[in-house]
C-alpha cells in the first residue's frame, strides 16, 4: 500500500475499461488498505489536471486470488520484493500475460526468466520502467495521494512476446498505464 500503488491503482481504476485488483503479501496490509478505502475511490490529486478517483475491484493478500484472467502485472514495489511476488504468482499467471515493474532496475527480466522460466517470458511481453513515472505522496492512507510531479520522460526496456514489437506494447498497453505521460523512451537493456 506504498505512494506509486496509490498512485497506480487510482489511475487505472478511474478508466472504465480495466479491472484492477492489488495484491500486498506483505500481513495485514491488504486488509489495511482495503479497509482504508472509501467508496469513490482513492483520490488522486493529478499535477496534470482534474483529480482522478479510482476504486481497485479486490485488494488481496493471497496470490492464489488474483483473477485467472490477468492481461497485466504492474509490480509497484522496490526491487527487493520481486522475487517473492513472482514466485507466489507463478502457478496463477498465463502464457501471454504483460507483467512488468515499475522502476525495474535491478534486473527485473533476469528476476522474472528465473522465476517463471524462459519459455514463459518468451511467450510474454516483460517491461520495466527506469523509475516510478512520478513523484508521488500519500496524503491519507488509502483514501488520498498526490502526484506532486509527472517526469517528462522515462526509459523503457521492453522484451516482448514473439511475434510483436516493443513498440506495440509501449504504446498500446504502457501509456494506458501511466497516462500521455511521460514520454516512454525505449531503452536497450534492463
Amino acid at each position: 500500500g506504498g505512494n506509486a500503488i496509490h498512485v497506480i491503482s487510482s489511475y487505472i481504476s478511474a478508466r472504465d475499461d480495466t479491472h484492477v485488483t492489488v495484491l500486498s503479501l506483505f500481513p495485514g496490509e491488504a486488509d489495511k488498505l482495503r479497509d482504508a478505502i472509501p467508496d469513490e475511490g482513492i483520490r488522486c490529486i493529478n499535477d496534470l489536471g482534474d483529480d482522478v478517483y479510482g476504486k481497485p475491484d479486490a485488494v488481496i493478500g493471497k496470490a492464489e486470488d488474483v483473477p485467472q484472467d490477468l492481461d497485466i502485472v504492474v509490480f509497484a514495489l522496490p526491487s527487493f520484493t520481486h522475487e517473492m511476488y513472482l514466485k507466489a504468482l507463478k502457478p496463477y499467471l498465463k502464457a501471454g500475460v504483460t507483467i512488468g515493474a515499475m522502476p525495474g532496475e535491478g534486473g527485473f527480466d533476469l528476476c522474472a526468466i528465473h522465476n517463471l522460466g524462459s519459455d514463459f517470458c518468451r511467450h510474454s511481453n516483460l517491461f520495466a520502467l527506469e523509475t516510478l513515472p512520478w513523484a508521488c505522496r500519500i496524503l491519507e492512507y488509502g483514501k488520498k495521494v498526490e502526484v506532486l510531479g509527472t517526469k517528462k520522460e522515462v526509459e523503457v526496456i521492453v522484451s516482448p512476446k514473439h511475434g510483436t514489437t516493443k513498440d506495440e506494447v509501449v504504446t498500446e498497453v504502457l501509456h494506458k498505464l501511466v497516462g500521455r505521460l511521460p514520454e516512454l523512451d525505449p531503452a536497450d537493456n534492463f
